[in-house]
């Protein structure tokens, strides 16, 4: 199938769209049919070491928000839930003719994303940071007013690099 041709919408609305979308992928991604792909996937987002902490601990720290951000996100976006597809691929084409045209593009640009390890190059006060992608070498413009206050120059940082709607690109997800 062609991918989605962008819509440019509101900030706000993209917001409010994005956050439906993903909730729609979640609702999905509960079904039974994905119950061993998320135990297999839990399994190896965390290491055998950590696993074998007293439980408490290990409750304590996969509850987080962070951590259930981060688990969440490689479950539905990384891990393999068939040979061949991830879970957000999966929910793409059996459910994306029920989505709206903005709710589709949005999954399937972040379906496209990667976790990527940045260099801070520069820093724009409330505006943004320059970065170098440290696997691909590729300087990226990330919109992020948010990482400019605590941004320091030659700080590595892990993020999901997504291209929004505008084009602009930012981090989706934790840091």
């Amino acid at each position: 199938e062609t991918p989605a041709v962008p819509q440019v919408v509101s900030p706000a609305a993209e917001e409010a769209m994005c956050e439906r979308a993903v909730e729609r992928l979640l609702e999905f991604s509960r079904r039974p049919l994905f119950k061993r792909a998320v135990q297999n996937a839990f399994e190896a987002f965390w290491s055998p070491e950590f696993l074998q902490l007293p439980d408490d601990e290990v409750s304590r720290i996969v509850t987080s928000p962070e951590a259930e951000t981060s688990m969440v996100t490689y479950m539905t976006l990384d891990a393999p839930a068939t040979r061949d597809a991830a879970i957000v691929e999966l929910f793409l084409a059996q459910q994306g003719k029920y989505l709206s045209r903005a709710e589709f593009d949005y999954l399937q640009r972040l379906a496209a994303t990667r976790v990527a390890l940045v260099r801070v190059d520069a820093v724009e006060r409330d505006s943004g940071l320059t970065c170098t992608d440290l696997w691909t070498n590729e300087r990226i413009e990330l919109r992020e007013p948010e990482l400019t206050r605590d941004g320091a120059l030659k700080t590595v940082l892990a993020l999901r690099l997504l291209t929004r709607a505008d084009g602009a690109v930012e981090h989706d997800g934790g840091v």
